[in-house]
Protein backbone atom coordinates (compact mmCIF):
# COMPACT_ATOMS: atom_id res chain seq x y z
CA UNK A 1 0.00 0.00 0.00
CA UNK A 2 2.89 2.24 0.86
CA UNK A 3 4.51 1.62 -2.54
CA UNK A 4 1.54 2.40 -4.48
CA UNK A 5 0.75 5.27 -2.77
CA UNK A 6 4.11 7.12 -3.35
CA UNK A 7 3.97 6.01 -6.90
CA UNK A 8 0.56 7.83 -7.42
CA UNK A 9 1.28 10.79 -5.55
CA UNK A 10 4.67 11.81 -7.89
CA UNK A 11 2.42 11.32 -10.68
CA UNK A 12 -1.11 13.04 -8.94
CA UNK A 13 1.13 15.75 -7.79
CA UNK A 14 2.67 16.38 -11.79
CA UNK A 15 -0.70 16.12 -12.78
CA UNK A 16 -1.99 18.64 -10.88
CA UNK A 17 0.44 20.90 -11.66
CA UNK A 18 0.28 20.41 -15.10
CA UNK A 19 -1.39 23.37 -17.51
CA UNK A 20 -4.20 22.33 -18.92
CA UNK A 21 -6.80 23.62 -21.66
CA UNK A 22 -10.02 23.16 -22.49
CA UNK A 23 -11.10 22.33 -26.21
CA UNK A 24 -12.55 25.32 -28.88
CA UNK A 25 -15.66 23.19 -28.79
CA UNK A 26 -16.52 20.25 -28.66
CA UNK A 27 -19.29 17.63 -30.32
CA UNK A 28 -20.58 14.14 -29.06
CA UNK A 29 -21.91 10.88 -30.53
CA UNK A 30 -23.22 7.56 -29.66
CA UNK A 31 -24.73 5.10 -31.85
CA UNK A 32 -26.94 3.51 -29.33
CA UNK A 33 -28.24 6.61 -27.73
CA UNK A 34 -28.86 10.12 -28.47
CA UNK A 35 -25.64 12.46 -26.94
CA UNK A 36 -26.07 16.43 -26.57
CA UNK A 37 -23.05 18.81 -25.61
CA UNK A 38 -23.49 21.71 -23.10
CA UNK A 39 -20.87 24.72 -22.00
CA UNK A 40 -21.05 24.89 -18.34
CA UNK A 41 -18.56 25.22 -15.35
CA UNK A 42 -16.26 26.47 -17.92
CA UNK A 43 -15.71 23.87 -19.95
CA UNK A 44 -17.41 21.60 -22.83
CA UNK A 45 -19.84 18.54 -21.66
CA UNK A 46 -21.08 15.87 -23.24
CA UNK A 47 -24.45 14.36 -22.08
CA UNK A 48 -26.35 11.16 -22.81
CA UNK A 49 -29.83 11.13 -22.66
CA UNK A 50 -32.67 8.88 -22.49
CA UNK A 51 -31.77 5.02 -21.09
CA UNK A 52 -28.21 4.13 -21.88
CA UNK A 53 -27.29 0.41 -22.48
CA UNK A 54 -24.74 -1.70 -21.20
CA UNK A 55 -22.37 -2.09 -24.04
CA UNK A 56 -21.95 1.46 -25.37
CA UNK A 57 -19.41 3.63 -27.11
CA UNK A 58 -19.15 7.80 -26.00
CA UNK A 59 -16.85 9.43 -28.90
CA UNK A 60 -16.15 12.88 -28.52
CA UNK A 61 -14.89 15.15 -31.41
CA UNK A 62 -13.14 18.66 -29.69
CA UNK A 63 -11.14 21.30 -32.17
CA UNK A 64 -8.11 22.15 -30.23
CA UNK A 65 -6.43 25.56 -29.05
CA UNK A 66 -4.11 27.39 -31.27
CA UNK A 67 -1.86 27.54 -28.83
CA UNK A 68 -1.54 23.70 -28.54
CA UNK A 69 1.24 22.83 -31.01
CA UNK A 70 2.69 19.35 -29.23
CA UNK A 71 -0.09 17.04 -27.01
CA UNK A 72 1.14 15.01 -23.97
CA UNK A 73 -1.95 14.46 -22.30
CA UNK A 74 -5.83 13.96 -22.19
CA UNK A 75 -7.53 14.19 -19.19
CA UNK A 76 -11.46 12.46 -18.77
CA UNK A 77 -13.18 14.23 -16.13
CA UNK A 78 -16.45 11.95 -15.42
CA UNK A 79 -19.58 14.11 -13.55
CA UNK A 80 -23.37 12.88 -12.47
CA UNK A 81 -25.78 14.18 -14.41
CA UNK A 82 -27.27 16.31 -11.64
CA UNK A 83 -23.87 17.47 -9.58
CA UNK A 84 -25.88 19.22 -7.04
CA UNK A 85 -28.28 16.27 -5.94
CA UNK A 86 -25.75 13.75 -6.41
CA UNK A 87 -24.03 14.98 -3.19
CA UNK A 88 -26.70 14.01 -1.06
CA UNK A 89 -27.67 10.53 -3.37
CA UNK A 90 -25.03 9.32 -5.67
CA UNK A 91 -26.00 7.84 -8.62
CA UNK A 92 -24.76 5.23 -10.60
CA UNK A 93 -20.82 4.80 -10.83
CA UNK A 94 -18.26 4.04 -14.66
CA UNK A 95 -16.49 1.83 -15.49
CA UNK A 96 -14.24 2.82 -18.18
CA UNK A 97 -13.21 -0.39 -20.31
CA UNK A 98 -11.54 0.91 -23.08
CA UNK A 99 -10.21 4.61 -24.41
CA UNK A 100 -8.73 5.06 -27.08
CA UNK A 101 -7.58 8.53 -29.01
CA UNK A 102 -6.30 10.24 -32.61
CA UNK A 103 -5.93 12.95 -34.14
CA UNK A 104 -7.48 14.06 -37.36
CA UNK A 105 -5.94 16.84 -39.86
CA UNK A 106 -7.78 19.21 -42.18
CA UNK A 107 -7.61 16.34 -44.75
CA UNK A 108 -9.00 13.68 -43.06
CA UNK A 109 -5.69 11.91 -42.24
CA UNK A 110 -5.97 10.13 -38.75
CA UNK A 111 -3.18 9.87 -36.35
CA UNK A 112 -3.33 7.10 -33.38
CA UNK A 113 -2.18 8.32 -29.88
CA UNK A 114 0.05 5.95 -28.32
CA UNK A 115 -1.36 5.99 -24.63
CA UNK A 116 1.35 5.10 -22.10
CA UNK A 117 -0.71 5.04 -18.61
CA UNK A 118 -3.45 6.07 -16.88
CA UNK A 119 -3.37 8.62 -13.77
CA UNK A 120 -5.91 8.37 -12.12
CA UNK A 121 -7.40 10.19 -8.90
CA UNK A 122 -6.84 8.06 -5.89
CA UNK A 123 -3.57 6.35 -5.11
CA UNK A 124 -5.94 2.95 -4.10
CA UNK A 125 -8.87 2.14 -6.53
CA UNK A 126 -10.94 -0.86 -6.55
CA UNK A 127 -10.29 -1.36 -10.24
CA UNK A 128 -7.14 -0.88 -11.88
CA UNK A 129 -7.22 1.78 -13.60
CA UNK A 130 -3.95 0.65 -15.86
CA UNK A 131 -6.62 -1.84 -17.85
CA UNK A 132 -8.62 1.09 -19.41
CA UNK A 133 -5.64 1.12 -22.51
CA UNK A 134 -6.65 -2.45 -23.20
CA UNK A 135 -9.09 -4.25 -24.46
CA UNK A 136 -8.59 -7.71 -22.89
CA UNK A 137 -11.18 -7.24 -19.66
CA UNK A 138 -13.90 -5.35 -19.03
CA UNK A 139 -12.19 -3.56 -15.71
CA UNK A 140 -10.01 -0.12 -15.73
CA UNK A 141 -10.58 3.18 -14.42
CA UNK A 142 -13.99 3.42 -12.26
CA UNK A 143 -15.74 4.89 -10.08
CA UNK A 144 -17.70 1.85 -8.41
CA UNK A 145 -20.35 1.86 -8.18
CA UNK A 146 -21.58 5.01 -6.88
CA UNK A 147 -20.29 8.07 -7.95
CA UNK A 148 -21.40 11.50 -5.88
CA UNK A 149 -18.53 14.39 -6.89
CA UNK A 150 -16.58 15.09 -10.26
CA UNK A 151 -13.75 12.16 -10.95
CA UNK A 152 -10.74 12.81 -13.29
CA UNK A 153 -7.93 10.69 -14.99
CA UNK A 154 -4.86 11.91 -16.31
CA UNK A 155 -4.50 10.01 -19.57
CA UNK A 156 -0.22 9.73 -20.81
CA UNK A 157 0.94 9.24 -24.24
CA UNK A 158 4.27 7.43 -24.60
CA UNK A 159 5.66 10.46 -25.97
CA UNK A 160 4.64 14.24 -27.42
CA UNK A 161 3.27 14.23 -30.64
CA UNK A 162 3.06 17.36 -33.12
CA UNK A 163 -0.49 19.11 -33.41
CA UNK A 164 -1.06 20.27 -36.77
CA UNK A 165 -3.03 23.34 -37.66
CA UNK A 166 -6.30 22.87 -37.71
CA UNK A 167 -6.22 19.18 -36.49
CA UNK A 168 -9.00 17.87 -33.78
CA UNK A 169 -9.33 15.23 -30.99
CA UNK A 170 -11.30 12.37 -31.13
CA UNK A 171 -11.51 10.47 -28.19
CA UNK A 172 -13.28 7.04 -27.97
CA UNK A 173 -14.53 5.56 -24.66
CA UNK A 174 -16.41 2.20 -24.60
CA UNK A 175 -18.32 0.99 -21.53
CA UNK A 176 -19.15 -2.54 -20.89
CA UNK A 177 -20.26 -3.30 -17.21
CA UNK A 178 -23.09 -2.91 -15.71
CA UNK A 179 -24.26 -3.05 -11.58
CA UNK A 180 -26.14 -6.10 -11.07
CA UNK A 181 -26.57 -6.71 -13.93
CA UNK A 182 -29.38 -4.12 -15.04
CA UNK A 183 -27.68 -0.83 -13.96
CA UNK A 184 -25.00 0.17 -16.74
CA UNK A 185 -21.90 1.89 -15.24
CA UNK A 186 -21.51 4.54 -18.32
CA UNK A 187 -19.73 7.96 -17.67
CA UNK A 188 -23.09 10.26 -18.60
CA UNK A 189 -21.51 13.12 -18.16
CA UNK A 190 -18.55 13.86 -19.57
CA UNK A 191 -15.30 16.46 -19.93
CA UNK A 192 -12.38 16.53 -22.11
CA UNK A 193 -9.12 18.62 -21.32
CA UNK A 194 -5.69 18.75 -23.18
CA UNK A 195 -2.20 19.37 -22.18
CA UNK A 196 0.79 19.69 -23.99
CA UNK A 197 2.87 20.22 -20.92
CA UNK A 198 6.49 18.34 -20.82
CA UNK A 199 6.05 17.96 -17.14
CA UNK A 200 3.93 15.36 -18.22
CA UNK A 201 5.71 13.57 -20.99
CA UNK A 202 8.82 13.31 -18.36
CA UNK A 203 6.50 11.22 -15.72
CA UNK A 204 6.21 8.53 -18.97
CA UNK A 205 10.39 7.87 -18.63
CA UNK A 206 10.94 8.85 -15.04
CA UNK A 207 13.08 6.55 -13.91
CA UNK A 208 12.75 7.23 -10.05
CA UNK A 209 9.00 6.29 -10.99
CA UNK A 210 10.65 2.87 -12.89
CA UNK A 211 12.83 2.04 -9.99
CA UNK A 212 9.14 2.53 -7.52
CA UNK A 213 7.11 0.42 -9.88
CA UNK A 214 9.72 -2.25 -10.12
CA UNK A 215 9.61 -2.20 -6.26
CA UNK A 216 6.05 -2.52 -6.03
CA UNK A 217 6.14 -5.50 -8.93
CA UNK A 218 8.40 -7.30 -6.76
CA UNK A 219 6.17 -6.87 -3.57
CA UNK A 220 3.09 -8.16 -5.21
CA UNK A 221 5.00 -11.23 -6.39
CA UNK A 222 6.18 -12.03 -2.94
CA UNK A 223 2.69 -11.16 -1.64
CA UNK A 224 1.07 -13.84 -4.23
CA UNK A 225 3.30 -16.64 -2.57
CA UNK A 226 1.41 -15.78 0.93
CA UNK A 227 -1.76 -17.41 1.60
CA UNK A 228 -4.87 -15.35 1.88
CA UNK A 229 -8.40 -14.87 2.44
CA UNK A 230 -11.46 -14.35 0.14
CA UNK A 231 -13.18 -12.67 2.76
CA UNK A 232 -13.72 -8.31 2.03
CA UNK A 233 -12.73 -5.94 4.45
CA UNK A 234 -13.58 -2.77 4.44
CA UNK A 235 -11.52 -0.08 4.16
CA UNK A 236 -11.92 3.94 4.31
CA UNK A 237 -12.58 6.12 0.68
CA UNK A 238 -9.52 8.46 0.48
CA UNK A 239 -10.57 12.23 2.33
CA UNK A 240 -11.38 13.79 -1.15
CA UNK A 241 -13.79 11.41 -2.15
CA UNK A 242 -15.68 10.01 1.18
CA UNK A 243 -19.40 10.26 0.42
CA UNK A 244 -21.16 12.55 2.56
CA UNK A 245 -23.56 11.28 5.52
CA UNK A 246 -27.06 12.79 5.72
CA UNK A 247 -29.61 12.63 8.21
CA UNK A 248 -32.93 10.43 7.49
CA UNK A 249 -35.81 12.52 8.00
CA UNK A 250 -38.24 10.45 10.42
CA UNK A 251 -35.62 7.35 9.13
CA UNK A 252 -37.02 7.75 5.57
CA UNK A 253 -33.55 6.93 3.44
CA UNK A 254 -35.31 8.60 0.22
CA UNK A 255 -35.96 12.22 2.39
CA UNK A 256 -32.58 13.51 3.50
CA UNK A 257 -31.94 16.14 5.96
CA UNK A 258 -28.95 18.13 6.72
CA UNK A 259 -25.30 16.75 6.60
CA UNK A 260 -24.08 14.98 9.16
CA UNK A 261 -20.55 14.08 10.52
CA UNK A 262 -18.76 11.23 13.08
CA UNK A 263 -19.67 11.65 16.23
CA UNK A 264 -21.86 9.98 19.13
CA UNK A 265 -25.19 11.20 21.16
CA UNK A 266 -23.60 13.20 24.09
CA UNK A 267 -25.74 10.77 26.67
CA UNK A 268 -23.33 7.89 25.91
CA UNK A 269 -20.50 9.70 27.79
CA UNK A 270 -17.36 10.91 26.77
CA UNK A 271 -16.30 12.09 23.32
CA UNK A 272 -15.09 9.25 21.02
CA UNK A 273 -11.45 9.72 20.40
CA UNK A 274 -7.34 8.98 21.59
CA UNK A 275 -8.50 11.71 23.97
CA UNK A 276 -11.06 9.31 25.68
CA UNK A 277 -8.67 6.32 25.46
CA UNK A 278 -6.20 7.90 27.06
CA UNK A 279 -3.87 9.12 24.28
CA UNK A 280 -4.08 13.22 24.31
CA UNK A 281 -2.04 13.26 21.06
CA UNK A 282 -4.86 13.76 18.54
CA UNK A 283 -8.77 13.42 18.21
CA UNK A 284 -9.27 11.52 14.94
CA UNK A 285 -12.56 10.76 14.96
CA UNK A 286 -12.45 6.87 13.16
CA UNK A 287 -12.74 3.46 13.66
CA UNK A 288 -9.99 3.08 15.62
CA UNK A 289 -10.94 6.06 17.69
CA UNK A 290 -14.39 4.42 17.92
CA UNK A 291 -12.18 0.98 19.47
CA UNK A 292 -10.12 2.36 21.47
CA UNK A 293 -12.90 4.43 23.49
CA UNK A 294 -14.45 0.83 23.71
CA UNK A 295 -11.81 -0.67 25.68
CA UNK A 296 -10.92 2.33 27.53
CA UNK A 297 -10.75 2.00 31.17
CA UNK A 298 -13.00 5.32 31.33
CA UNK A 299 -15.56 3.10 29.57
CA UNK A 300 -17.31 0.68 32.43
CA UNK A 301 -19.86 -1.01 29.55
CA UNK A 302 -17.66 -3.30 27.57
CA UNK A 303 -16.09 -5.14 31.19
CA UNK A 304 -20.29 -5.28 32.26
CA UNK A 305 -21.56 -6.75 29.16
CA UNK A 306 -18.32 -8.83 28.65
CA UNK A 307 -18.80 -9.98 32.33
CA UNK A 308 -22.47 -10.86 31.95
CA UNK A 309 -22.39 -12.90 28.77
CA UNK A 310 -19.90 -15.11 30.26
CA UNK A 311 -21.86 -15.46 32.95
CA UNK A 312 -24.87 -16.16 30.77
CA UNK A 313 -22.59 -19.44 29.20
CA UNK A 314 -21.96 -20.69 32.48
CA UNK A 315 -25.11 -20.40 33.99
CA UNK A 316 -27.30 -19.87 31.44
CA UNK A 317 -28.65 -16.57 31.71
CA UNK A 318 -26.82 -13.82 32.53
CA UNK A 319 -27.14 -11.11 35.83
CA UNK A 320 -28.60 -9.21 33.47
CA UNK A 321 -30.99 -11.49 31.77
CA UNK A 322 -31.37 -9.16 28.24
CA UNK A 323 -27.69 -9.61 27.22
CA UNK A 324 -28.09 -7.59 23.99
CA UNK A 325 -30.09 -4.59 26.34
CA UNK A 326 -27.92 -2.91 29.18
CA UNK A 327 -30.81 0.22 28.40
CA UNK A 328 -33.59 1.52 30.39
CA UNK A 329 -35.38 -0.80 28.70
CA UNK A 330 -33.56 -3.97 29.44
CA UNK A 331 -34.21 -6.00 32.43
CA UNK A 332 -32.09 -4.70 36.01
CA UNK A 333 -29.08 -6.71 37.20
CA UNK A 334 -30.06 -9.65 39.72
CA UNK A 335 -27.41 -9.09 41.63
CA UNK A 336 -25.73 -5.38 41.00
CA UNK A 337 -23.45 -5.14 43.23
CA UNK A 338 -21.82 -8.70 42.04
CA UNK A 339 -22.09 -7.64 38.40
CA UNK A 340 -20.11 -4.41 39.18
CA UNK A 341 -17.58 -6.55 40.97
CA UNK A 342 -16.84 -8.83 38.74
CA UNK A 343 -16.71 -6.14 36.06
CA UNK A 344 -13.88 -4.04 37.99
CA UNK A 345 -12.18 -6.81 38.39
CA UNK A 346 -12.07 -8.02 34.85
CA UNK A 347 -11.25 -4.42 33.64
CA UNK A 348 -8.20 -4.56 35.96
CA UNK A 349 -6.93 -7.80 35.05
CA UNK A 350 -7.20 -6.75 31.28
CA UNK A 351 -5.20 -3.58 31.70
CA UNK A 352 -2.30 -5.86 33.52
CA UNK A 353 -2.10 -8.47 31.11
CA UNK A 354 -4.81 -8.15 28.35
CA UNK A 355 -8.34 -9.12 27.52
CA UNK A 356 -7.28 -12.98 26.86
CA UNK A 357 -6.24 -13.14 30.24
CA UNK A 358 -8.33 -11.32 31.61
CA UNK A 359 -10.96 -13.57 30.23
CA UNK A 360 -9.30 -16.90 31.57
CA UNK A 361 -9.36 -15.18 35.54
CA UNK A 362 -12.70 -14.91 35.30
CA UNK A 363 -13.68 -17.99 34.23
CA UNK A 364 -11.25 -19.52 36.53
CA UNK A 365 -12.81 -17.70 39.33
CA UNK A 366 -16.27 -18.47 38.47
CA UNK A 367 -16.25 -22.19 37.88
CA UNK A 368 -14.03 -22.42 40.98
CA UNK A 369 -16.82 -20.61 43.13
CA UNK A 370 -19.04 -22.05 45.61
CA UNK A 371 -22.23 -20.65 43.78
CA UNK A 372 -21.01 -22.52 40.74
CA UNK A 373 -20.25 -25.72 42.17
CA UNK A 374 -23.56 -26.33 43.97
CA UNK A 375 -25.02 -29.48 43.18
CA UNK A 376 -27.87 -28.55 40.45
CA UNK A 377 -30.80 -30.95 42.11
CA UNK A 378 -34.09 -28.95 42.04
CA UNK A 379 -35.59 -28.69 45.34
CA UNK A 380 -39.56 -28.01 45.84
CA UNK A 381 -39.02 -25.40 48.17
CA UNK A 382 -36.32 -23.33 45.56
CA UNK A 383 -38.46 -24.33 42.57
CA UNK A 384 -41.91 -22.41 43.85
CA UNK A 385 -39.78 -19.39 45.36
CA UNK A 386 -37.35 -18.96 42.25
CA UNK A 387 -38.71 -21.41 39.32
CA UNK A 388 -35.54 -19.60 36.83
CA UNK A 389 -32.82 -19.66 39.73
CA UNK A 390 -31.98 -16.00 39.64
CA UNK A 391 -30.97 -16.10 43.27
CA UNK A 392 -28.58 -19.10 42.39
CA UNK A 393 -29.69 -21.50 45.45
CA UNK A 394 -28.52 -24.25 43.25
CA UNK A 395 -25.89 -24.96 40.61
CA UNK A 396 -26.43 -24.17 36.67
CA UNK A 397 -28.36 -26.38 34.79
CA UNK A 398 -29.52 -25.98 31.04
CA UNK A 399 -30.06 -27.28 28.05
CA UNK A 400 -26.92 -27.27 25.48
CA UNK A 401 -26.80 -25.13 22.67
CA UNK A 402 -27.95 -26.90 18.96
CA UNK A 403 -24.26 -27.53 17.48
CA UNK A 404 -22.99 -28.69 21.34
CA UNK A 405 -26.27 -31.17 21.40
CA UNK A 406 -25.27 -32.94 17.98
CA UNK A 407 -21.42 -33.11 19.11
CA UNK A 408 -22.04 -34.27 22.83
CA UNK A 409 -24.47 -37.13 20.85
CA UNK A 410 -21.27 -38.04 18.25
CA UNK A 411 -18.38 -37.89 21.17
CA UNK A 412 -20.52 -40.81 23.52
CA UNK A 413 -21.16 -42.74 20.10
CA UNK A 414 -16.81 -41.90 19.61
CA UNK A 415 -17.81 -40.34 15.56
CA UNK A 416 -17.21 -37.02 16.43
CA UNK A 417 -14.21 -35.84 14.29
CA UNK A 418 -12.78 -33.29 15.97
CA UNK A 419 -10.45 -31.84 13.07
CA UNK A 420 -9.63 -28.42 13.13
CA UNK A 421 -9.77 -25.63 10.58
CA UNK A 422 -11.08 -26.75 6.79
CA UNK A 423 -13.73 -26.32 4.39
CA UNK A 424 -17.18 -26.11 5.21
CA UNK A 425 -19.32 -29.45 5.10
CA UNK A 426 -22.12 -31.82 4.69
CA UNK A 427 -23.85 -33.65 7.03
CA UNK A 428 -26.67 -35.90 6.60
CA UNK A 429 -29.75 -34.05 6.03
CA UNK A 430 -33.38 -35.24 5.43
CA UNK A 431 -34.37 -35.82 2.12
CA UNK A 432 -35.82 -33.08 0.68
CA UNK A 433 -34.61 -30.65 2.98
CA UNK A 434 -31.94 -29.35 0.61
CA UNK A 435 -33.38 -27.17 -2.42
CA UNK A 436 -31.53 -23.91 -3.40
CA UNK A 437 -32.95 -21.37 -5.40
CA UNK A 438 -29.30 -21.42 -7.39
CA UNK A 439 -26.68 -24.39 -7.88
CA UNK A 440 -25.10 -25.72 -4.55
CA UNK A 441 -25.22 -28.90 -4.14
CA UNK A 442 -25.60 -31.06 -0.88
CA UNK A 443 -22.61 -33.33 -1.21
CA UNK A 444 -22.62 -35.52 1.81
CA UNK A 445 -19.31 -37.46 2.91
CA UNK A 446 -19.85 -41.36 2.87
CA UNK A 447 -20.16 -43.31 6.31
CA UNK A 448 -16.85 -43.87 7.40
CA UNK A 449 -15.20 -40.59 5.93
CA UNK A 450 -14.33 -38.20 8.53
CA UNK A 451 -16.11 -35.37 7.22
CA UNK A 452 -19.43 -36.81 8.02
CA UNK A 453 -19.19 -36.39 11.67
CA UNK A 454 -16.89 -33.15 11.60
CA UNK A 455 -17.91 -30.76 14.64
CA UNK A 456 -21.31 -28.61 14.11
CA UNK A 457 -19.55 -25.34 14.02
CA UNK A 458 -18.21 -26.80 10.34
CA UNK A 459 -21.57 -27.39 8.94
CA UNK A 460 -22.43 -25.66 5.60
CA UNK A 461 -25.47 -22.99 6.58
CA UNK A 462 -27.03 -21.17 3.86
CA UNK A 463 -29.79 -18.30 5.52
CA UNK A 464 -32.61 -19.33 3.42
CA UNK A 465 -32.63 -23.06 4.13
CA UNK A 466 -31.66 -23.54 7.97
CA UNK A 467 -30.23 -26.80 8.98
CA UNK A 468 -33.18 -28.64 10.03
CA UNK A 469 -31.33 -30.06 13.61
CA UNK A 470 -29.75 -26.53 14.51
CA UNK A 471 -33.38 -25.08 14.05
CA UNK A 472 -35.16 -27.27 15.98
CA UNK A 473 -32.94 -26.52 18.75
CA UNK A 474 -33.18 -22.78 18.59
CA UNK A 475 -30.35 -21.90 16.26
CA UNK A 476 -30.89 -18.37 14.97
CA UNK A 477 -30.45 -18.32 11.01
CA UNK A 478 -28.64 -15.65 10.83
CA UNK A 479 -30.58 -12.75 8.95
CA UNK A 480 -30.00 -10.92 12.50
CA UNK A 481 -27.18 -10.36 14.75
CA UNK A 482 -28.40 -12.67 17.91
CA UNK A 483 -26.92 -11.89 21.59
CA UNK A 484 -28.25 -15.22 23.02
CA UNK A 485 -30.50 -18.03 22.33
CA UNK A 486 -33.70 -18.30 23.37
CA UNK A 487 -34.25 -21.91 24.20
CA UNK A 488 -37.91 -23.71 23.79
CA UNK A 489 -39.05 -27.26 24.06
CA UNK A 490 -40.91 -28.50 21.37
CA UNK A 491 -42.15 -32.43 20.34
CA UNK A 492 -40.08 -32.11 16.90
CA UNK A 493 -36.79 -31.84 18.97
CA UNK A 494 -37.45 -35.47 20.05
CA UNK A 495 -38.64 -36.32 16.90
CA UNK A 496 -35.32 -34.92 15.92
CA UNK A 497 -32.78 -36.78 18.42
CA UNK A 498 -34.77 -39.93 17.70
CA UNK A 499 -34.99 -40.11 14.33
CA UNK A 500 -32.19 -38.10 12.44
CA UNK A 501 -29.78 -39.95 10.50
CA UNK A 502 -26.93 -38.64 12.63
CA UNK A 503 -28.67 -40.13 15.83
CA UNK A 504 -29.43 -43.39 14.20
CA UNK A 505 -25.93 -43.46 13.25
CA UNK A 506 -24.85 -41.98 17.04
CA UNK A 507 -26.88 -44.73 18.83
CA UNK A 508 -25.51 -47.56 16.61
CA UNK A 509 -21.95 -46.17 16.95
CA UNK A 510 -22.76 -46.14 20.98
CA UNK A 511 -24.18 -49.58 21.05
CA UNK A 512 -21.14 -51.32 19.37
CA UNK A 513 -18.89 -49.59 21.85
CA UNK A 514 -21.22 -50.50 24.30
CA UNK A 515 -20.94 -54.25 23.15
CA UNK A 516 -17.15 -54.39 23.31
CA UNK A 517 -16.79 -53.31 27.28
CA UNK A 518 -15.68 -56.36 29.44
CA UNK A 519 -17.80 -58.11 31.50
CA UNK A 520 -21.36 -58.69 32.34
CA UNK A 521 -23.82 -56.59 30.33
CA UNK A 522 -24.90 -54.91 33.21
CA UNK A 523 -21.42 -53.72 33.47
CA UNK A 524 -22.13 -52.77 29.36
CA UNK A 525 -25.09 -50.63 29.87
CA UNK A 526 -23.76 -48.94 33.47
CA UNK A 527 -20.21 -48.30 31.15
CA UNK A 528 -22.56 -46.82 28.74
CA UNK A 529 -24.46 -44.46 31.22
CA UNK A 530 -21.54 -43.28 32.35
CA UNK A 531 -20.36 -42.48 29.03
CA UNK A 532 -23.26 -39.95 28.38
CA UNK A 533 -24.23 -38.51 31.19
CA UNK A 534 -20.35 -38.56 32.81
CA UNK A 535 -21.91 -40.13 36.05
CA UNK A 536 -22.77 -43.54 37.23
CA UNK A 537 -26.45 -44.75 37.34
CA UNK A 538 -28.63 -45.15 39.80
CA UNK A 539 -29.76 -48.63 40.94
CA UNK A 540 -33.09 -47.78 39.73
CA UNK A 541 -31.28 -46.48 36.73
CA UNK A 542 -29.29 -49.63 36.13
CA UNK A 543 -32.80 -51.49 36.72
CA UNK A 544 -34.78 -49.52 33.92
CA UNK A 545 -31.73 -50.15 31.47
CA UNK A 546 -31.13 -53.77 32.24
CA UNK A 547 -35.39 -54.48 31.84
CA UNK A 548 -34.75 -52.83 28.79
CA UNK A 549 -32.32 -54.98 27.52
CA UNK A 550 -34.49 -58.24 28.17
CA UNK A 551 -37.32 -56.63 26.17
CA UNK A 552 -35.33 -56.17 23.61
CA UNK A 553 -33.29 -59.46 23.12
CA UNK A 554 -32.07 -58.99 19.79
CA UNK A 555 -31.60 -54.88 19.62
CA UNK A 556 -31.27 -54.27 23.27
CA UNK A 557 -28.03 -52.56 23.22
CA UNK A 558 -29.11 -50.33 20.15
CA UNK A 559 -32.12 -49.55 21.88
CA UNK A 560 -30.29 -48.90 25.19
CA UNK A 561 -28.21 -46.90 23.15
CA UNK A 562 -30.97 -44.91 21.95
CA UNK A 563 -32.62 -44.22 25.00
CA UNK A 564 -29.08 -43.15 26.43
CA UNK A 565 -28.83 -40.33 23.52
CA UNK A 566 -32.21 -39.00 24.70
CA UNK A 567 -31.74 -38.60 28.38
CA UNK A 568 -32.89 -35.00 29.43
CA UNK A 569 -29.44 -35.11 31.03
CA UNK A 570 -27.61 -35.53 28.08
CA UNK A 571 -28.63 -32.64 26.80
CA UNK A 572 -28.47 -30.29 29.97
CA UNK A 573 -25.06 -28.92 31.18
Amino acid sequence: AAAKRAIWERESQRALAAKWQQPVEMTAACDQVPVRVEDVRGQHEYVTEGTVPRHVTVVTTSSLPESLTRLTAVRVTALPKDVEAAVATPEWGFVLHHITAKLVDDSGAETPLPLARVVADEPHPIKDPQLSLTNKTVDGWAAYTRLHRPRSAAVLLKEPVDVPAGAKLVVSLRFSTSAHGSFPLVIRRGAIAVSGDVVLSDLVGDAELATLRQELAALQTERKAIPKTTIAVMNDREPQHARPTHRFDRGNFLTKAEQVGEGVPGAIGPTIGREAAGDETTETLDRLAMADWITSPKNPLTARVAVNRMWARLFGIGLVATEEDFGSTGERPSHPALLDWLAVQFQSEAAVGGWDHSRKRLLREVVLSATYRQSSAIRDDVLERDPANRLLATGPRHRLPAETIRDAALQAAGLLDETMLGEPVHPPLPEGAWQPFSKDPWTTPKPGEPNRHRRGLYAYVKRTIPFPMFASFDAPSREFCTSRRLRSNTPLQSLMTLNDQTWVEAGQALAERMATQPGEPSDQLAWGFAEVAGRDPSADEQAALEQLLADWPERGLRMVATVLLNLDETFAK
